[in-house]
C-alpha cells in the first residue's frame, strides 16, 4: 500500500487485515465491516466516485469516507457478497434482478457524470447516429454486468459504477456481453441476444433496436477474433430490428 494511502486509511481509523481482489481498476483492502477501494485508473478515480457516492445505501454500499482527489473510498463490506454471475439464479432471473436495479436508478440526472459521447467510441458510425438520436437522457451505471451485482442480506447491490449520464438504451450492453469466457462461444447465440434484448425492452420500456446497436457498438470495439462472430449476429439482428 502507497504511503499516502496508508496515512489517508489511518485518518480515517480504518486497519485492513486482507486485501480483496479488486479487477482491473482498482485495489481492494478489507476489515470485518468494512471495504477500502483504492483505483488506480479509469473512471472508478472520478465519476465513479462520486457515482458510488449518489447510490450509497440504497443500491450501493453505504459510504463512511471518501477522497475525491483520488476516488478513494471506504464502503460497508456487504454480506454474503455472493456475485449475481456465482448464484443460483437463471439467466431470466439474473436479467429480471438486473431490470429491478436499472428501474431503481435514480431518473435525474446526477451532477459530475461523464457524458456517454465522451465514453463510447465515436469513430464507430453506429454511436454517432445513436448519440444524435438520444432523446432521454439518465443516470446510467456503465458496466452493470452480474460481477459487479453483489447479494447483500435480502437484496442486491451494485459496485464499481462507471457514473455515465445518457441514452438508458445502452445500459444493458454490459450484461448482454457476459459471462466474458461463454458468450463468444455459445451454440445459439442469435437466440440467446435476441431473447436477452427483448427482455430487457419489455422491461424497462426501451426500443429493442437501441439496444442492440448499442451492444453492436461496444462489442465492435473488442478486436479479439473470437468475438467476430457474435460482431456478425449482431449486425444481422441490429438490421433486423432496425425501424
Amino acid at each position: 500500500m502507497e504511503p499516502n494511502v496508508s496515512k489517508l486509511i489511518k485518518s480515517w481509523g480504518f486497519h485492513p487485515h486482507e486485501e480483496l481482489a479488486g479487477g482491473h481498476c482498482s485495489q481492494v483492502y478489507a476489515d470485518f465491516e468494512r471495504v477500502l477501494k483504492v483505483p488506480f485508473q479509469g473512471e472508478e478515480m472520478s465519476t465513479g466516485f462520486l457515482a458510488s457516492k449518489a447510490l450509497a445505501g440504497g443500491l450501493g454500499p453505504a459510504v463512511y469516507n471518501g477522497d475525491p482527489s483520488t476516488g478513494i473510498i471506504l464502503m460497508e463490506r456487504l454480506n454474503p457478497a455472493t456475485k449475481l454471475g456465482d448464484s443460483e439464479l437463471t439467466d431470466a432471473e439474473s436479467l429480471a434482478v438486473t431490470c429491478d436495479l436499472i428501474k431503481g436508478f435514480p431518473i435525474h440526472q446526477i451532477e459530475g457524470m461523464m457524458e456517454l459521447s465522451d465514453f463510447v467510441n465515436l469513430d464507430d458510425p453506429l454511436a454517432e447516429q445513436l448519440i444524435n438520436s438520444t432523446q432521454e437522457r439518465r443516470f446510467l451505471h456503465g458496466d452493470l454486468h452480474p460481477e459487479n451485482i453483489l447479494r447483500h442480506g435480502d437484496r442486491w447491490i451494485v459496485i464499481d459504477p462507471k457514473g455515465l449520464v445518457g441514452d438508458p438504451a445502452f445500459e444493458p450492453t454490459a450484461f448482454l456481453r457476459n459471462p466474458l469466457d461463454v458468450i463468444p462461444f455459445l451454440p445459439n447465440l442469435r437466440e440467446v441476444f435476441l431473447h436477452r434484448i427483448e427482455s430487457f425492452a419489455s422491461a424497462l420500456q426501451l426500443d429493442a433496436w437501441r439496444i442492440c446497436a448499442w451492444s453492436l457498438v461496444d462489442i465492435r470495439e473488442s478486436k479479439d477474433s473470437e468475438w467476430a462472430l457474435v460482431v456478425e449476429v449482431l449486425e444481422s439482428l441490429e438490421k433486423e430490428l432496425r425501424h
